[in-house]
């Protein structure tokens, strides 16, 4: 069973029992329920193993400062469901033997825990039969309080038990674990399989963070590999067993490499590695076989890594244009530990990685966020600069002539201080030169306890402009820093606004030197604790965001000649192929027209060989595609179940391949990222109502489909745009003959993201403020501009 959603009519929503909303369409634990909790109180474990003896063991990613704290209790000292961020902390991922049913591991799930909790306010209904209810309220530290046999420091998730007798079966019965600090860790155990006896670090250098392993046994075709798959990378590392290798334990030469992996002997010593195992190696980030530690010049673009304020971009910023954004979401994005960030705010001196401490701050996760757990004191301030955690990019601004922002958003602002904020404390974003001597940082700051937004400039080491804003930032969720640049005038103008940002509020524009933003700017996250040791404390950023502001005057319409008028026609597609606009399909069979950009004049190419209607057509390689189409009368359509493809320059149509027979429909969106097809939603039976969330990858190339995740909710008769990494589902409706579902139009925007192959759907916010049908689109610059269609709103279709 599943709750029944207050937000979504009759009890059986679509997707049940999934689909979350914040708990309210969750499904019920009942005594019959298929699933059963066997160990309760873990917080988000990645895999499980059953050994060859027949033991069970988990590792849990434990929590992270500013991303929830320990249950909070009423005033009968049952645990309830309510936020809270007071005492969160940063723990150990903890491994767990669990010996039997009823095992808590010490993250307590007040749902499961407290009956009284409950979700849907105008009927209340808990998650858990109460006869299920475990009771567990208490919050047990990882590695301290809850009697873990061994802890990890960041994000550890693949897990498997090497079973091969290599070595001599040394290795027999090991555990191997993958973690996001780039190691794979070996576990050895007592002969019970009850104590860790040892956690070392087996394999490192990926070069990203490692996700899953395996680890392949004596009968399998390869005996004793360990193959360990990389986020973000979208590589699998294959390390062979070195039975044969003979170490000279001269781990301080230089010239010697004992494992033959490129790194000299000393090399691997000085950072921690196995000289002795080719499969333990130091982070090299230009692949030249010199330790990031042991060279001066990481990224190899001849500047030492002392003096480059971009000591992980080769490009130094050049290649980087707006829009530019950082979300933290584990993707692989380049620079220091695939971040994002290309290095540090210099200061002549510290070489990057002493700027940061790996081990001091959470990325990433589940959370998506970015969170420096104990922010040090030192300032970039006159001639202090000993600032660290200064994260930054270059982004090249050189050729933007209108405005353009960089904005950042935060959560929580000292919402993790034990009382109020102190002396100095402040952290924010920062844009400049990327050296301590020429920025302007724009930070939630103390303000003697009462919090403020601090804005301060400083040119050539010198401080030109220093003010403390009396904002109301204590109590708020989330924040978000916005700095808007008019490179025209030199002019910046700084904006923030509370929590979901509908509101903006300004504040006193100041001007910037001009050479900040003729070539490359450098803007990331700045945070100090004070110039003092003792005040240190945390703080998260959610992202960082750079790109040219919207438009803001409005344009106008104008009618085009029609020297020869166009077919008219309806349900039909329009998209433009180099300087041409081309109109084609439409109930009926109807002939191309094309209209030319420059001389403003329409010809006519050939008619199509079938009836295409209801589809978007999309254009690759100069071929216009047709996918997803109906042809037939209304309502009862019926689906073109091949692609058609159009080709300009030859005035001529190609049948192309068959969609596969479940995936045939007709209304669907399409679009197209990296040279391939991407088709979504739909109607299967015409106008009757048969929706579809269907998303489908076409590969011309290969003449491959693939079937990916369903997209959130079902639409139809809408456009899908793609902006940059991301597919924009707008519009549409629920088909339905007789209701025509125009009382059904979609305002949610769901969107595709083709990096982390998932969807979400944006903030209620950015709904669609006119819903409707049969939109047009087009995109300008990073701006979907979408118009006309149908609703119930009003009789005559929409001009907007």
């Amino acid at each position: 069973p599943t709750l029944d959603d207050e937000d979504r009519a009759g009890v059986n929503d679509f997707n049940d029992p999934f689909g979350g909303n914040d708990g309210k369409n969750q499904a019920k634990i009942t005594v019959n329920s298929p699933l059963q909790v066997y160990s309760p109180g873990w917080r988000n474990p990645y895999d499980v193993i059953i050994t060859s003896k027949n033991k069970l063991y988990s590792i849990d990613n434990a929590g992270n400062l500013g991303w929830g704290g320990p249950a909070l209790f009423d005033s009968l000292g049952n645990c309830t469901n309510q936020p809270n961020e007071i005492n969160s902390a940063t723990h150990l991922d903890p491994l767990h033997l669990i010996p039997s049913a009823g095992y808590y591991r010490g993250h307590p799930n007040p749902t499961r825990a407290n009956t009284s909790v409950t979700f849907n306010s105008s009927n209340p209904q808990a998650a858990v039969d109460p006869s299920l209810a475990d009771g567990h309220c208490n919050y047990l530290v990882p590695g301290s309080g809850d009697g873990a046999m061994a802890t990890f420091p960041t994000s550890t998730n693949g897990f498997a038990e090497y079973t091969a007798s290599n070595f001599s079966g040394a290795m027999t019965g090991d555990l191997i674990a993958t973690c996001f600090n780039e190691n794979v860790y070996r576990i050895q155990l007592n002969d019970s399989g009850t104590v860790a006896t040892a956690n070392t670090v087996l394999f490192s250098g990926f070069g990203s963070d490692p996700l899953d392993v395996i680890c392949l046994n004596d009968s399998s075709p390869f005996p004793g590999t360990i193959w360990v798959c990389t986020y973000g990378s979208n590589s699998i590392a294959i390390f062979e067993p070195n039975d044969f290798t003979t170490c000279t334990g001269i781990n301080s030469s230089y010239s010697l490499d004992d494992d033959d992996d490129g790194f000299s002997n000393a090399d691997e010593t000085d950072n921690g590695t196995d000289p002795c195992n080719n499969g333990s190696r130091p982070s090299d980030f230009d692949g030249d076989n010199l330790s990031d530690l042991n060279d001066p010049d990481d990224d190899n673009d001849g500047i030492p890594d002392v003096l480059d304020k971009y000591a992980l971009d080769f490009d130094n910023g050049t290649i980087t244009t707006l829009p530019h954004r950082l979300d933290f979401d584990n993707s692989a994005a380049g620079g220091i530990e695939g971040w994002g960030f290309t290095g540090m705010m210099i200061n002549g001196t510290s070489n990057y990685r002493d700027l940061y401490d790996l081990n001091n701050v959470s990325i990433g996760g589940a959370a998506y966020k970015f969170t420096i757990d104990s922010i040090p004191a030192g300032d970039a301030l006159g001639s202090q600069n000993d600032q660290e955690y200064g994260f930054q990019m270059g982004v090249n601004v050189s050729t933007v002539s209108t405005p353009f922002t960089v904005k950042c958003r935060i959560l929580g602002a000292f919402s993790t201080i034990v009382g109020s904020p102190v002396n100095d404390q402040s952290f924010g974003m920062h844009i400049g030169e990327g050296d301590q001597d020429n920025y302007l940082k724009y930070v939630c700051h103390a303000n003697s306890g009462n919090g403020g937004l601090r804005i301060l400039l400083e040119d050539s080491g010198i401080v030109t402009f220093d003010s403390i804003y009396n904002i109301p930032i204590l109590d708020s969720t989330s924040l978000i820093l916005s700095l808007s640049i008019d490179p025209t005038s030199n002019m910046v103008t700084p904006y923030y606004s509370y929590d979901l940002g509908v509101t903006t509020y300004s504040l006193p524009s100041l001007a910037i030197p001009s050479d900040w933003i003729q070539n490359i700017m450098a803007c990331g996250f700045l945070s100090t604790s004070g110039p003092n040791p003792g005040n240190e404390f945390p703080a998260t950023w959610d992202w960082i965001d750079v790109r040219v502001d919207p438009v803001t005057v409005l344009g106008d319409w104008k009618t085009v000649p029609d020297s020869l008028a166009p077919v008219a026609r309806h349900e039909n597609a329009f998209i433009q192929v180099g300087d041409k606009m081309i109109l084609l399909g439409g109930r009926g069979i109807k002939p191309v027209d094309i209209y030319d950009i420059n001389t403003q004049t329409w010809t006519q190419g050939a008619a199509s060989p079938v009836e295409l209607h209801h589809f978007q057509a999309v254009e690759l390689n100069g071929l216009i595609y047709c996918v997803g189409a109906f042809d037939g009368f209304y309502p009862a359509e019926t689906k073109v179940k091949d692609v058609w493809i159009y080709d300009v320059v030859g005035d001529k149509w190609m049948q192309g391949p068959t969609i596969p027979t479940s995936r045939q429909r007709g209304s669907a969106a399409a679009a197209v990222y990296n040279n391939k097809i991407y088709v979504v939603g739909g109607l299967t039976h015409g106008h009757y109502g048969t929706w579809t969330n269907f998303l489908d990858e076409y590969d011309p190339a290969t003449n491959t489909w693939t079937t990916l995740s369903p997209a959130p909710r079902t639409r139809d008769h809408f456009r899908a745009v793609v902006v940059n990494d991301k597919m924009y589902c707008i519009g549409g409706m629920a088909s339905g003959h007789g209701s025509l579902g125009l009382d059904s139009v979609r305002a949610k925007i769901d969107v595709y993201n083709f990096t982390t192959s998932t969807w979400s759907t944006l903030h209620d916010s950015t709904n669609f403020p006119l819903p409707r049908s049969g939109p047009s689109a087009g995109l300008i610059g990073n701006e979907i501009i979408l118009f006309g269609g149908e609703s119930n709103n009003q009789l005559k279709a929409h001009c907007e």
